[in-house]
C-alpha cells in the first residue's frame, strides 16, 4: 500500500511539474514575444545567405511543444544560384525550433526544423553549382551558443523536385511524411531519411523510372562537400 500511495504521490509531483513547467513557458514566450522574434531574424540573417521573405512570423510555445518554436507563414526562400527566378523553397509553416531549456540558458541554436504543405525545388547547374547552398560558414562557426545546429528535418505534403543538369537526371517526388537526421564533420555530410514518399517521375537521361510509385524509405546518405559527392 505504501509504495502504490509513493507512486500516486509521484504521479500527481510529476504531473504538477509538468503543469508549472508549462505554464512557465508560456508567459516567457508571451513577454518576450517580439525579443525571441527579433533575435531569430538578427541570427538567421548572418547564417543565411539568401532572402527568405515570410507573410508573418511569430513565437510559439505550444506549436512543437515542449520546444519553444518561431513559426514563418507563407514562406518564399530564395536559393544561391545567381539571377532572378531562382526559388529553393516555399511553404504555408516552417517551424524553426529551440530547446526551451538551452534557450533559458542563453544557447539561441535551432536544432529542428519542420515544413508542411510547401514545396523544394533543387537544382545543380551544368557546371556543377548549386541553388541549395545557402548558409554562410564563416559566420556559422563563429559562436557555439548561437545559430543552426540542426539534428532534425521534418517534411510533411511537400513536393520536391532535383534537378541535376550536370548528369542529366531529375527527380520528382512527393513528400507525405519523412524525418531527416543530420550529421556534419569537415565537409562531410550524413543523412538519415526514414518515411513515406510518393515518387511522380525518375528521370536519368532519356529514360523515366519509378511514374506515381509509392514508396517507403529508410535510407543512410553520405555526402562529401568539397568533392561534390
Amino acid at each position: 500500500m505504501n509504495a502504490i500511495n509513493f507512486f500516486k504521490r509521484s504521479l500527481i509531483f510529476l504531473g504538477l511539474g509538468w503543469l508549472l513547467f508549462a505554464i512557465a513557458g508560456g508567459l516567457l514566450v508571451y513577454f518576450y514575444q517580439d525579443q525571441l522574434v527579433s533575435r531569430f531574424v538578427t541570427e538567421a540573417n548572418k547564417r543565411i545567405e539568401t532572402p527568405i521573405q515570410t507573410e508573418k512570423i511569430k513565437a510559439s510555445w505550444w506549436k512543437k511543444f515542449p520546444n519553444v518554436s518561431i513559426v514563418l507563414s507563407n514562406v518564399i526562400i530564395d536559393g544561391s544560384l545567381p539571377g532572378p527566378g531562382d526559388t529553393l523553397a516555399t511553404a504555408e509553416n516552417i517551424y524553426c525550433t529551440f530547446n526551451a531549456w538551452q534557450l533559458l540558458r542563453g544557447n539561441w541554436i535551432v536544432d529542428e526544423i519542420h515544413m508542411n504543405n510547401g514545396k523544394l525545388f533543387l537544382v545543380q547547374s551544368e557546371l556543377g553549382d548549386n541553388n541549395y547552398t545557402i548558409v554562410n560558414r564563416a559566420n556559422s562557426k563563429q559562436d557555439s551558443s548561437s545559430g543552426f545546429k540542426l539534428e532534425k528535418i521534418e517534411l510533411t505534403d511537400v513536393a520536391v523536385t532535383y534537378l541535376d543538369l550536370f548528369r542529366n537526371q531529375e527527380y520528382q517526388l512527393k513528400v507525405h511524411d519523412m524525418a531527416a537526421s543530420l550529421a556534419s564533420d569537415a565537409g562531410l555530410y550524413q543523412i538519415g531519411l526514414d518515411g513515406d514518399i510518393t515518387s511522380e517521375s525518375i528521370r536519368i537521361a532519356s529514360r523515366v523510372y519509378f511514374e506515381d510509385k509509392p514508396l517507403t524509405v529508410g535510407a543512410l546518405l553520405s555526402y562529401h562537400q568539397p568533392q561534390k559527392q
